[in-house]
């Protein structure tokens, strides 16, 4: 059953937070609630986060990106600046053909890394309806670009189901040895509060070495 008074905001206009949102209401916490189009303010410009849980411990931001809408230097940057702002402590980036197709196995694999948002039983739900290779991943403790294959050779999947995972988590939360790269954009942030967040990226963009990466500072 889906809880309704436990989610706020206003109705998702985007039609992959609004499937996200159903699944996701089916699994987790009843301490849990939902915000949609969460508010992250920053001295960069005001963000929105399609949908965020917010449980007794921690606050999780999931965005659903459709190709068309997402330009991923923009993302990253954005998400660079609304984790060192503390805005939330996790965000996971979920690409638009997997939130349609293969919803679960993205849940599945968020439950790994964030158990505490989800309930027993919807842990295990979610267990029994992600594929077979999605089950043996193994969490890291961090996340960052979490992907790999969902179906062995020769064993191809349904038209139109992505024949890889992939999908995103930073966080707060940071485990010992590790310099996650969206540390280092807000550090070089912070030393330009003086934009906008539109000429923020323009520095950034002009800054990308030859290979594609962003330049350190």
């Amino acid at each position: 059953m889906i809880r309704f008074d436990y989610i706020t905001g206003p109705e998702a206009e985007s039609p992959l937070a609004v499937r996200l949102e159903r699944v996701l209401d089916l699994h987790i916490s009843e301490e849990s609630t939902l915000m949609r189009e969460f508010p992250c303010p920053t001295p960069w410009a005001t963000f929105r986060i399609d949908l965020v849980a917010q449980t007794p411990t921690t606050r999780i931001g999931f965005e659903c990106d459709g190709k068309n809408f997402h330009d991923p230097h923009r993302d990253e940057i954005r998400d660079s600046l609304i984790l060192g702002q503390k805005c939330v402590d996790t965000i996971y980036r979920l690409p638009g053909d997997q939130v349609n197709f293969a919803v679960h196995d993205l849940l599945f694999l968020a439950s790994l890394y964030d158990p505490s948002l989800f309930t027993d039983r919807g842990r295990k739900v979610l267990e029994t309806q992600a594929c077979d290779r999605v089950k043996n991943h193994e969490p890291d403790g961090y996340g960052g670009m979490i992907l790999g294959g969902r179906y062995d050779r020769g064993d191809p999947p349904q038209p139109l189901v992505p024949h890889r995972y992939s999908m995103t988590r930073n966080s707060v939360t940071i485990p010992s040895g590790m310099r996650p790269f969206w540390t280092d954009v807000y550090r070089h942030a912070v030393s330009h509060q003086n934009l906008s967040f539109a000429d923020y990226y323009a520095l950034r963009l002009a800054e990308m070495k030859l290979d594609g990466d962003f330049a350190s500072q």
